[in-house]
């Protein structure tokens, strides 16, 4: 006589009440029948779960999870799950890497991970599964992103943190921190750092170069020269600086738009405010001569034609405060003529 299969909504009833019952749950499971799952066909499984794994019946206990820590698991060579360590109450991990061999790193916000003090980074060791704080030292703030770059064998760290707790040094920019793990040493990056938060931390296709992500201002560095300015001073010291202009408008790199037709309408009849190309590169600061203002109760219009195909990836706009006026809504409609 042929086996009778068992509805499999049993099957994931007492799956899902091992998840909720913890070790209790092990006499239930106890109970499974035997089925024959390649007759079954595909079955779709679904609920309110953060991943699957296979139930072994010889396991003679479950594991709990305290809800207020982060948990670290290692997956082993049958693909299964095993919970290796967690952080403090409250704590959580954010970012992980390896630098091949027997090392990993976990970076986050926490004090503690399997007991283990550590300054929101630590390593683990696979083949001794323990953890270990960073000889030189943890980070003052929450680490966010790592990479391992293999090729030097260091450790890139980013995150909302401003220096290694031992030592720090003025030295150290902010955000960014480089952990060389031969010499068990922290140092700032050639660029000093940045200010606010580093989320997120990649390197290009050929591996030349590494690429940083997060809400953070920068700093530009003069070619030859060691001084970092921050954006918010000065303009680029590569591009030339247009007097009368912003520190963020004289960084674009702009159109040259000589040769071009230019009108604007209608415009003030204020003496020296009624002339729409003294606002290109302007001579001098808001006012007349270096600043065009429409005419009051009107919507006016600023047409630029070019006579060519121009490729740019944005517009900046620099808005008046002379008289205590201002724009406060405009559109820009990009200009296609008509095919032949």
């Amino acid at each position: 006589m042929a086996q009778r299969l068992r509805p499999p909504s049993l099957l994931l009833t007492i799956l899902t009440s091992s998840l909720l019952l913890g070790n209790h749950a092990h006499h239930a499971a106890a109970s499974v029948p035997q089925v024959d799952f390649d007759r079954m066909g595909k079955v779709a499984i679904a609920g309110s779960f953060a991943g699957l794994d296979l139930y072994d019946d010889a396991q003679s206990s479950s594991s709990s999870f305290d809800p207020s820590t982060s948990t670290i698991f290692l997956r082993g060579a049958d693909g299964g799950l095993s919970p290796i360590g967690a952080t403090n109450s409250g704590g959580s991990v954010l970012a992980g890497c390896s630098l091949g061999g027997d090392q990993f790193y976990f970076g986050g916000t926490f004090t503690s991970v399997a007991g283990q003090n550590a300054a929101n980074i630590i390593a683990y060791n696979p083949s001794s599964k323990s953890f270990s704080a960073l000889t030189g030292g943890g980070l003052d703030g929450p680490v966010e992103a790592l990479y391992c770059d293999r090729s030097s064998q260091t450790l890139w760290v980013g995150g909302a943190f401003h220096a290694p707790t031992s030592p720090a040094g003025a030295a150290y920019g902010g955000s960014v921190a480089v952990y060389t793990p031969g010499s068990n040493t922290w140092s700032p990056p050639g660029f000093g750092g940045l200010s606010g938060t580093v989320s997120s931390i990649v390197s290009n296709s050929d591996s030349s170069s590494l690429l940083f992500g997060g809400s953070f201002l920068t700093s530009y560095q003069s070619s030859g020269s060691s001084n970092n300015t921050n954006l918010t001073g000065v303009h680029n010291p590569d591009v030339p600086q247009s007097t009368g202009s912003t520190p963020f408008s004289s960084s674009l790199v702009p159109f040259p738009l000589s040769g071009a037709d230019v009108t604007a309408g209608p415009s003030s009849t204020a003496a020296g405010l009624g002339d729409i190309t003294a606002i290109f590169c302007p001579s001098g600061p808001d006012g007349p001569g270096s600043t065009w203002l429409a005419e009051d109760g009107f919507f006016s219009q600023i047409i630029i034609r070019d006579f060519r195909a121009l490729t740019a990836s944005g517009i900046r706009l620099g808005n008046t405060f002379f008289d205590n006026r201002s724009t406060k809504t405009f559109w820009c409609v990009p200009f296609v003529p008509d095919q032949p």
